[in-house]
């Protein structure tokens, strides 16, 4: 067993030494309802928690790459070296169609230390609490952070985008509460601040008509020749 499989086995160890210490010195007696309001909690399926990260919910503007792109909405969780990231996302064909109205999409990507999720451990999955998920392609490392996105090289564009619209829906109406690689668990618990509240009306072309309006005319307008 390796340093940091055994670190993680310690983690488990350690919670469960305490509800038996605990059982213990209450005896016999100890109220079961305590315990059934306890595994009430929401834990991702098949996995063993390493940790509760406690951190912060931000709104941001994130920089866009081209110039003259509007700067996407975008919502950010972090604890340490923990980084979960939840970005609007747009390309041109969102706007060709005068038929459809227009409609967020979202991807998220995620650097988590390595102390806990592994470069080789395959997806990356954030969990709702509404037990819903979204899961990233496979994960890879960078120093000491390993790191996933949801966007999927590769992927045919319309499942990429379906996967993207129904994320945003997700995000509009429940809140991330945990991610996941293979039989490990990280929960989220987070202050907002306002941040979430934000996000969601910036997210929503209803609420928020100017933005999409002004990123519809940045990709829809032709772009000027490069000079010779």
């Amino acid at each position: 067993m390796n340093r940091k499989e055994a670190s993680k086995k310690a983690l488990l160890f350690w919670p469960l030494k305490t509800i038996f210490i605990l059982f213990l010195m209450g005896g016999f007696a100890l109220p079961m309802p305590a315990l059934a309001q306890m595994s009430a909690d929401f834990v991702p399926p098949d996995t063993h928690i390493l940790a509760r990260l406690k951190g912060t919910w931000s709104f941001h503007y994130e920089t866009p790459e081209q110039d003259g792109q509007p700067a996407a909405p975008t919502l950010r969780f972090e604890e340490g070296d923990n980084l979960i990231e939840i970005t609007l996302v747009h390309t041109m064909d969102d706007f060709l169609n005068n038929d459809e109205p227009i409609a967020a999409r979202n991807y998220f990507k995620v650097s988590i230390s390595d102390f806990y999720f592994d470069c080789n451990g395959g997806d990356v999955i954030l969990w709702f609490d509404n037990g819903d998920s979204a899961e990233t392609s496979q994960a890879s490392c960078t120093n000491d952070q390993v790191q996933a996105t949801m966007l999927v090289a590769g992927a045919m564009p319309d499942d990429e985008k379906a996967a993207e619209r129904k994320f945003a829906q997700e995000i509009a109406h429940y809140r991330p509460i945990a991610i996941s690689q293979g039989q490990y668990s990280l929960m989220l618990d987070g202050e907002d601040n306002g941040s979430w509240k934000r996000f969601t009306r910036a997210n929503n072309p209803q609420t928020n008509p100017g933005y999409f309006e002004s990123v519809k005319k940045y990709f829809l307008t032709p772009k000027s020749e490069a000079p010779v």
